[in-house]
C-alpha cells in the first residue's frame, strides 16, 4: 500500500523522492500529445481510457495500474500525467500530485485549470504562499474563475487576513462564507486584545468550506483544452465551476473508439473532465480495496495548532508546545522532531503542587510536551472550548485534556448528604476538551435571581459564582444533595435521561 511521506508541511513538500519511473520521466519536458507509432499508439489510449474509466468508478488502485502502463509507453503525455495526479491526490500522496501539475504547469503554461489543481495541493499540504501564487495567477487571466476565488479566500483566513478572505469569497459567490467572516471580523474588531477570539471557529469555518468546495457538483478537471466557461454563472451560496471543456467532452462509453476517428483516421479523442475528489460511493456495488479504505477512513489532522472533532467521540489535536491529557483517552501519539516527553500531572491548590495524581489513580492525567499530534478517544461524546482570559469550572471526572498554556487549580464541590467531587479551575488561553453523557443545559444565574441545583447534575460553570451546599432545612422537603449559586454567570447542567423522569 502506497503510505504518505511523514512530513508534507516542509518548506517545499514535493521534494520527497519519488520512485523510479517518476525520476526518468522527469528528465524531459511534458508535451500535449506524445510520440506514437499505430500499435503503441491505441495500446497507449486503451490504457488510458481504462484508467479513466476505473478513476470514475473511485477503482483508485486499478486505474494507478492502468494508468502507469499507459506512461510507461508515453511518459510525457499530459492527460495521462493529470489523471495520474488525481489518482495521488486521492491517495492522500499531495507531493507526487504536486510534481506532476508542476510538470503540467510548465508544460502548458496558460492552461488554469492545472494551475488550480496545483494550488489545492498546496492548501493541503499547508504551502500557502505558493497557493497564493499559484490561483492570484488564475485570477489574474480569468477574473471569473470563482473556484479559484474561493480557494483563495481559504488562503487568506488561514494567513489571518479576513477582509482579504471575505473579499474572496464574496468574488466566489459563496454567500455563507462572507457572512461568517463579517461575524469573524465583527467579534475580533469589537475586541481588545486581552480578549481577542482564538481562531478555532475560523479553522473550523475553512475545513468546512474546503469539504463543500471539493464536492461541488463541477469539480475540478484533471487537464482540459479550451477557455474557460466559469462565467455562465452559478447559483449563490454554492461554489461550482464549469471548467473548461466540461460541456464539450463526451464520456468515455460515448467516446470515439482509441485511436479511431469514424472516418477511419488516426486521431485522438479528450478525455472527460474528472474531480480531484472521489465520487460519492455506491455501498451496494462493490467491496472496497485495502487502499480505498485507508483513503475513505484517512484522519487528517488541523494544520496549524487547534483541533479537529471527525467524531462525537474522537479527537485530532495538533499539539505545538504541550498538551495535559487524561491517560486513558490516548488512542495514538504521532510526534514531530524530538517527540514528545511526558509526566504525571498532580493536582494543584493555591498554585501550590499537591500529592494527588489529578484524576485519582485510576484514571490519571499525564502532561505531553513537544510537538506532535494526537489521537483521543472517550467513551461518551467530546466537547471542545476556547478558554480565553476568564474561569471556567468542571467536573474532574469530565475533563479530558487541555493545552499547556490552559492554567489549572483545583476545589471542590459540596453538597450536604453527597460525597463532594473534585473541580478544576481552567484560566489562561488555549482549547479544553470535556466528556458529556448528554446535551448541555445552561442555567443562567443573576445576583437578583440565585439558583438551587441538584449537585449531581452539575457539569461545571462559568462567570463570577460563589457555591454552598444547601442546607437541608432549606431544600425542598428539606432534602439532601443540593448546592446554591449566587452571583452573575451560568451553571451548565448535565440532565441524562434518569434525572429527567
Amino acid at each position: 500500500m502506497e503510505q504518505q511521506p511523514p512530513d508534507p508541511l516542509g518548506s517545499d513538500a514535493s521534494e520527497f523522492a519519488e520512485d523510479a519511473d517518476a525520476r526518468d520521466r522527469e528528465q524531459e519536458p511534458l508535451s500535449q500529445v506524445g510520440p506514437e507509432s499505430t500499435s503503441s499508439g491505441e495500446e497507449f489510449l486503451f490504457h488510458l481510457y481504462r484508467g479513466s474509466e476505473l478513476l470514475q468508478d473511485n477503482c483508485i488502485s486499478e486505474a494507478k495500474e492502468e494508468l502507469e502502463q499507459a506512461l510507461a509507453m508515453q511518459p510525457q503525455d499530459v492527460e495521462g500525467q493529470g489523471l495520474l495526479g488525481i489518482v495521488y491526490f486521492r491517495l492522500g500522496l499531495y507531493p507526487r500530485a504536486i510534481k506532476i501539475y508542476r510538470e503540467i504547469v510548465t508544460a502548458c503554461p496558460t492552461e488554469l485549470t492545472p494551475r488550480v489543481n496545483l494550488a489545492l495541493c498546496y492548501i493541503k499540504t499547508g504551502q500557502l504562499g505558493l497557493a497564493r501564487r499559484e490561483l492570484e495567477a488564475v485570477i489574474s487571466r480569468a477574473p471569473e474563475r470563482k473556484r479559484a476565488w474561493g480557494y483563495l479566500g481559504l488562503v487568506f483566513e488561514r494567513l489571518g487576513d479576513l477582509h482579504k478572505a471575505r473579499a474572496a469569497f464574496e468574488r466566489a459567490a459563496q454567500d455563507h462564507m462572507v457572512h461568517r467572516m463579517d461575524r469573524l471580523i465583527s467579534a475580533a474588531e469589537g475586541a481588545t486584545d486581552s480578549d481577542r477570539p482564538e481562531r478555532l471557529e475560523v479553522r473550523q469555518a475553512a475545513a468546512d468550506a474546503v469539504a463543500e468546495l471539493e464536492t461541488a457538483n463541477d469539480a475540478t478537471s484533471a487537464f482540459v483544452g479550451a477557455e474557460s466557461a466559469d462565467a455562465a454563472g452559478s447559483p449563490a451560496g454554492h461554489w461550482r465551476a464549469i471548467e473548461p471543456g466540461d460541456a464539450a467532452i463526451p464520456p468515455p462509453a460515448r467516446a470515439p473508439h482509441p485511436g479511431r476517428l469514424r472516418d477511419g483516421a488516426r486521431g485522438r479523442a479528450s478525455l472527460p473532465p474528472l474531480s480531484l475528489s472521489p465520487p460519492v460511493a455506491d455501498v451496494g456495488r462493490r467491496a472496497l480495496t485495502l487502499e480505498e479504505l485507508a483513503q475513505d477512513s484517512l484522519l487528517l489532522f488541523p494544520s496549524d495548532a487547534g483541533v479537529v472533532q471527525p467524531s462525537d467521540r474522537s479527537l485530532l489535536v495538533r499539539v505545538r508546545e504541550g498538551f495535559s491529557v487524561r491517560q486513558e483517552t490516548i488512542g495514538a501519539l504521532l510526534p514531530r522532531g524530538p517527540g514528545f516527553t511526558s509526566q504525571p500531572l498532580m493536582r494543584r491548590q493555591r498554585s501550590q503542587g499537591g500529592s494527588e495524581p489529578m484524576g485519582g489513580h485510576t484514571s490519571p492525567f499525564v502532561a505531553l510536551e513537544g510537538q506532535g499530534d494526537l489521537v483521543l478517544t472517550a467513551r461518551h461524546a467530546l466537547q471542545v472550548v476556547q478558554i480565553q482570559g476568564g474561569f471556567a469550572y468542571l467536573r474532574e471526572s469530565a475533563l479530558v485534556g487541555f493545552e499547556s498554556t490552559v492554567h489549572y487549580e483545583h476545589g471542590r464541590l459540596s453538597a450536604l448528604g453527597d460525597e463532594a467531587v473534585s473541580i478544576v479551575q481552567l484560566s489562561g488561553r488555549g482549547v479544553a476538551v470535556f466528556e458529556r453523557r448528554a446535551k448541555l443545559r445552561t442555567l443562567p444565574v443573576r445576583a437578583e435571581q440565585p439558583a438551587t441545583v441538584r449537585a449531581r447534575l452539575v457539569l461545571g460553570w462559568t462567570g463570577r459564582l460563589l457555591t454552598q451546599p444547601m442546607e437541608p432545612k432549606r431544600a425542598p422537603n428539606h432534602a439532601h444533595g443540593f448546592v446554591a449559586f449566587s452571583g452573575d454567570g451560568a451553571v451548565f447542567l448535565e440532565v441524562l435521561d434518569d434525572d429527567s423522569k
